[in-house]
């Protein structure tokens, strides 16, 4: 995930890639995990950092790649590019621009889930991913009362990197804990962080098997958008943040510091060179694929 991200930063100036992006650079780690426990019956529905979970969940990276570069061989045909993204075995069926809109959209598949959990006896779940903007938006309260009231088998995914856009938490909405205002509809809530890699590995486990087993959960992650909000750069200068605070999430990242996981530098670096070798080939085949066109543009439009 993060050589293809890197890629895109290298490339995108060219124009190859065909939409706006957002990147999933140092918060690849929630999508890896999440990776190992779904299966091809759940459904994923994800933000427009859908980067990490397109390329996790795919069997086969390259049309997730065509996909960015508007090929008719893409995910959807080049028509969706970065803020739709999906995977290639329909497991994450699109992915929402707007703020908060596959919430319900989520609600509505995990509805679907249910019902056919109930005919032949197996466990689908759904995962809603968002950020914590998405956490001010009516249809959020709305959706969580309905998957309580209705025991849906769905795990709300807040990435909660403090910010919505360029926004902190603090001005915009009280500065109260996002769980406790989730168990107000009597919901089951737990919390992880980046900062805690293996603890993070056990909560999603749980969340996992809390909702194919009991009902809806709420999963609040803590993590930290290293590039700026849209675009491939760093937007450091623009003093909302601060460069430092990097520093404490670095220290809890695989690559930036094996050593503090128990891991060999050496081991990671002959990781990185095959993968090198295997991005550079996914972005030369998309360049070379055919480009999508205007007659392709209303196909699959309902």
């Amino acid at each position: 995930m993060r050589r293809i991200e890197q890629k895109i930063q290298e490339i995108y100036s060219t124009d190859l890639i065909k939409s706006p992006v957002h990147l999933s650079l140092g918060q690849e780690l929630l999508a890896a995990v999440i990776s190992e426990f779904i299966t091809l019956e759940d459904r994923v529905i994800a933000t427009y950092r859908g980067h990490a979970l397109a390329l996790c969940i795919s069997d086969n990276y390259q049309p997730v790649i065509n996909e960015l570069f508007a090929k008719k061989s893409g995910v959807f045909g080049g028509r969706n590019g970065s803020m739709h993204l999906g995977s290639d075995n329909g497991i994450m069926p699109w992915t929402s621009a707007i703020v908060s809109t596959g919430i319900p959209v989520a609600l509505g598949i995990a509805e679907a889930a249910k019902r056919k959990n109930l005919l032949d006896n197996k466990k689908r779940v759904v995962i809603c991913q968002f950020g914590d903007g998405a956490m001010e938006e009516g249809v959020f309260i709305e959706s969580i009362n309905y998957a309580s009231l209705k025991n849906l088998p769905i795990i709300f995914s807040c990435e909660d990197n403090g910010l919505a856009i360029f926004t902190a938490k603090s001005k915009r909405t009280p500065d109260n804990d996002y769980c406790l205002r989730v168990n107000a509809w009597d919901m089951k809530t737990i919390k992880n962080t980046y900062l805690n890699p293996l603890e993070l590995v056990e909560s999603v486990k749980y969340a996992f098997s809390y909702a194919r087993d009991v009902g809806p959960i709420f999963m609040l992650t803590k993590c930290f958008r290293w590039t700026e909000h849209v675009g491939v750069g760093f937007d450091w200068h623009l003093k909302y943040r601060n460069k430092s605070d990097l520093d404490k999430w670095k220290l809890a990242d695989l690559e930036s510091n094996p050593e503090g996981l128990n891991l060999s530098k050496k081991d990671l670096d002959k990781v990185n060179d095959e993968i090198s070798i295997i991005v550079e080939k996914l972005f030369i085949n998309a360049e070379n694929e055919i480009d999508s066109n205007e007659e392709d543009l209303m196909r699959n439009i309902y």
